[in-house]
């Protein structure tokens, strides 16, 4: 069974060292296997974080972005900078900070599960239970 946090629930007790230290995609991917459940890597690329990005395709045309980090500051930087309603993310960037807000078609949703955020855009219940116990 998975342990994700709401990324939108900022923890200063998350030790994003040790999450680097951990294969959130593969375990992701084999969980998705163990559960029967098809997906598809597709080739497109999102840049809503600055993560390395890999999109999954899921039943019903639903996509999930993925974000794999290997160092653990940038990890850090970019849970902290997604705001808690989800609709904006501001950076730190020379000095100043930038704000991209989104006008997201549904309700975004952001897991941070060892190291990666998983970002699902949608309100589909029955999909979310599967991603909640991750």
């Amino acid at each position: 069974m998975f342990i994700v946090l709401m990324v939108s629930c900022t923890n200063d007790d998350i030790n994003y060292s040790q999450l680097i230290e951990q294969d959130g995609m593969e375990t992701l991917l084999m969980e998705f296997e163990n559960e029967s459940i098809d997906y598809q890597l597709l080739e497109i690329a999102t840049d809503t974080l600055r993560g390395s990005n890999t999109n999954i395709g899921l039943l019903d045309e639903k996509m999930l972005e993925v974000y794999e980090y290997d160092d653990a500051e940038k990890l850090e930087a970019d849970v902290n900078a997604i705001s808690e309603d989800g609709y904006s993310i501001t950076y730190e960037e020379n000095g100043s900070m930038t704000t991209t807000n989104y006008s997201w078609v549904s309700t975004p949703n952001f897991y941070l599960y060892q190291n990666t955020i998983i970002v699902f855009i949608g309100d589909d219940f029955t999909f979310l239970s599967i991603l909640d116990p991750l």
